[in-house]
């Protein structure tokens, strides 16, 4: 499975800094966020993984190539343009060497992209990010994305682009970074603060990623009765969590799995003995108190209020089921109990 780390260069000066993640890992004295990133999440990529930098004109001039003393390849070390600069006798805290020198050390060559994108000013030139971003992301790859420089409509345009990306080429999100270094204070502020101390924290906008796909997983099971994505994503949480609460978790996902397909697939039998509908009911119960499922909480109740009219041994239930596939534009299925 191919992986891929998104990023769009700023186009301010920006000062070296530190980046730390969680609390734990800590990246050093970087003038650009994206070095701390990909040091911290891409070590591991290979020649078949990418690493795409997206760049306007401007920020290309600026923060992409070298800016700061004479005109120099690019890919070097930071440790190279200090032995340059020395030697030119230009003095080292001039150095500003852009991003590409920065990733050098950490990117080989052959999965390190450069793609021009416009301003993003109209709709033309939206689009025209939203198509150059498409390009980059290959079928069923894990995607990293940096939004920290990207600027007016961008941080938007990659979330709705994320979702795009999901549906049509199954991607699987595994971060949406952004750097807050305004946590120091302004530039001026944050350059009276000591290298050491400098410390800004990467935050990780992942869970709002999250919340859109909950949302469009509890739109299919309210409208259509579609418990697909939801039991998707629970499955996809449980590993998260090492208490009592993982079992409840997967019993839900797999109770509801049953119950749903009892309707799409008219098994009768099923419905009227109502006993996968009592079990639901008693995993709803339970998972109502549990803590840390945020997403799904509100889901439970209403999950809960959809199943309340079906009972254990119940003939009844046969007439809620034909009014839930009606509620639910399963006309076939719906005319097939009322014949039965």
């Amino acid at each position: 499975m191919p992986s891929v780390f998104l990023s769009f260069l700023g186009t301010n000066r920006y000062i070296p800094c530190n980046y730390s993640y969680a609390g734990k890992e800590t990246i050093t004295g970087v003038h650009f966020i994206q070095e701390a990133l990909v040091r911290m999440f891409c070590n591991d990529f290979n020649t078949s993984d990418r690493i795409c930098i997206f760049l306007t004109r401007e920020a290309r001039h600026k923060n992409w190539e070298p800016v700061s003393g004479p005109a120099e390849p690019a890919r070097k070390s930071m440790a190279t343009w200090r032995r340059i600069f020395s030697r030119r006798k230009i003095k080292t805290k001039s150095i500003y060497p852009g991003l590409k020198a920065c990733l050098a050390p950490w990117v080989s060559h052959t999965n390190l992209i450069e793609k021009d994108i416009p301003d993003g000013l109209n709709e033309q030139e939206i689009w025209a990010i939203f198509n150059a971003v498409y390009e980059q992301v290959p079928q069923q790859a894990e995607v990293y994305l940096d939004i920290t420089h990207a600027f007016r409509s961008i941080p938007m345009l990659a979330t709705v682009l994320l979702n795009y990306l999901y549906v049509v080429k199954n991607i699987s999100v595994k971060g949406i970074f952004y750097g807050a270094f305004e946590t120091l204070g302004s530039v001026r502020q944050a350059e009276k603060i000591p290298l050491a101390k400098r410390t800004a924290p990467v935050i990780n906008l992942l869970p709002f990623y999250e919340l859109h796909r909950w949302s469009n997983a509890a739109h299919a099971f309210v409208f259509y009765g579609i418990s697909g994505e939801m039991t998707k994503l629970v499955r996809e949480n449980v590993w998260q969590r090492k208490d009592e609460g993982l079992n409840y978790l997967t019993r839900f996902a797999n109770y509801l799995t049953e119950v749903t397909g009892a309707f799409s697939t008219l098994r009768g039998h099923k419905i009227v003995d109502g006993t996968a509908f009592e079990t639901l009911q008693q995993t709803l119960s339970v998972l109502k108190k549990e803590k840390g499922l945020e997403p799904l909480s509100p889901l439970l109740e209403v999950i809960a209020q959809k199943i309340s009219p079906f009972e254990k041994n119940d003939v009844h239930n046969g007439l809620h089921a034909i009014a839930w596939c009606i509620e639910h534009n399963l006309i076939q299925q719906a005319v097939t109990l009322i014949q039965e």
